[in-house]
């Protein structure tokens, strides 16, 4: 007896079975199902590996006594009423604060004066979705 699901057939029906013997060909392994990556990666936005040394770390540093008066801390006030956040690729993160009104000339501007790595180009964009300014 047969399945019949598997012929497609009705019950009682006959059908022709034909049986080959395969026992004299090699044996050949199904093909491999395709899986997720294994290996490791780089984060996006982080810095090329090679790409720029890494910067040295300041192993003496001096210490300046705080004299700081209740009113010069009120100063420290962030000026201006917008702010962006600036992601470098070194992964370091930045709130600059700035006014509507300022061009984005002074952004790159910002940018580019406190970069670690003069040399490397960069892009501002825009968080979601991703375009550039």
């Amino acid at each position: 007896r047969a399945p019949l699901k598997l012929l497609n057939v009705e019950f009682g029906q006959e059908v022709d079975v034909n049986v080959h013997k395969k026992l004299d060909e090699s044996y050949k392994p199904p093909k491999r199902k395709i899986e997720g990556f294994h290996g490791r990666g780089q984060r996006l936005g982080s810095p090329v590996p090679g790409d720029a040394p890494e910067p040295a770390v300041a192993t003496a540093t001096q210490a300046v006594p705080k004299t700081e008066t209740k009113a010069e801390k009120t100063e420290e006030v962030p000026k201006g009423d917008s702010s962006i956040q600036i992601r470098y690729a070194s992964g370091k993160r930045e709130i600059f604060r700035c006014n509507a009104t300022d061009s984005v000339r002074s952004l790159y501007e910002y940018v580019s004066s406190n970069t670690t790595d003069k040399s490397r180009q960069f892009t501002l964009n825009h968080a979601f979705p991703v375009k550039p300014i």
